[in-house]
């Protein structure tokens, strides 16, 4: 088995992988579901012992994966006929930290990290290769007292969403968005917007979000008490975060799940403690009011 694993599955369910199957020696792999076989592919830059990575499925037969460790994320698309060239995506001498992506409307993919800087850099990877233009910076402010974990998710006209929390040293703590252009001159930044702010010690763990058709935009996370939160932009307008599953009830961010449906529909799962199953909670497509909690499952875990 793999000592670390990083797994994609297609709508036709084919699989790509990456794993470490040693202190230095990683595995690229496709899973054909039509023919039932594994295929290997070889690495011209392999990963080490302290790379982090991710794979995306961007087609029925094609998966972009990404890695990291001494420097910016280098990129490739695996897919049946084999793999496209590793590409550096930045030529920053700044190491990632953290590194997230999406697949964008019009088909490609936007990539964003965090280096040791407190800088998130982005991009736009087309199936052809990195899209012209550079990336788009951001540097978060002095006052930020850790680095910044983002998450991204599609926007309309190709752009994408970026969330992250903001832990500051004045014990404030934030969740922010921000919108990742895909310009002709290149991609940019637009200037983030606060969405939460707290003084307590409470946090934005594991944040997932969901983007309908309609640019409806659902964001679930764990707060430090162990509660499943939600927090819903309807019609362009903001909400307030409500408690999906309540702080006795829940469990850590890997014990929690959102999905959305092809209607718009939202449906969260998550591990309650107390009875010893799992439940979930739905909302529908430009709701406000969440369904009670049913039970889905006596397992004790979600994953």
């Amino acid at each position: 088995m793999p000592r670390r694993q990083y797994m994609a599955i297609s709508a036709a369910g084919n699989v790509g992988l990456v794993g470490q199957v040693g202190s230095s020696t990683w595995e690229r792999r496709f899973y054909s579901s039509q023919l039932d076989t594994w295929a290997t592919f070889p690495w011209a830059s392999a990963p080490s012992s302290n790379d982090q990575a991710l794979v995306l499925a961007t087609g029925p037969q094609s998966f972009f994966q990404a890695w990291y460790n001494l420097s910016a994320p280098s990129f490739a698309t695996l897919s049946p006929m084999g793999v496209s060239a590793e590409t550096l995506t930045s030529a920053s001498a700044a190491r990632a930290s953290s590194m997230h992506a999406a697949s964008t409307v019009d088909g490609d993919v936007a990539l964003v990290w965090a280096d040791g800087n407190k800088v998130l850099r982005g991009r736009f990877i087309a199936p052809t290769g990195l899209k012209m233009g550079g990336e788009a910076l951001h540097t978060e402010p002095a006052i930020v007292g850790q680095l910044p974990i983002p998450v991204v998710a599609p926007a309309p006209g190709g752009d994408a969403y970026v969330f992250w929390e903001r832990r500051n040293n004045d014990l404030t703590v934030q969740l922010l968005m921000m919108t990742l252009r895909d310009l002709p001159t290149g991609p940019t930044f637009d200037a983030p917007m606060v969405l939460v702010q707290t003084t307590t010690s409470l946090g934005f763990e594991g944040i997932q979000p969901l983007v309908d058709s309609a640019d409806d935009i659902t964001l679930t996370w764990i707060d430090l008490d162990l509660s499943t939160k939600a927090l819903r932009r309807i019609g362009g307008t903001w909400g307030t975060p409500v408690t999906v599953g309540a702080a006795t009830d829940s469990a850590i961010a890997n014990n929690r799940r959102a999905t959305i449906d092809r209607s718009g529909h939202v449906t969260v799962i998550f591990r309650r403690t107390g009875p010893g199953r799992v439940e979930h909670r739905r909302i529908e497509r430009g709701s406000t009011t969440w369904g009670a909690p049913v039970a889905t499952s006596t397992m004790t875990t979600c994953r």
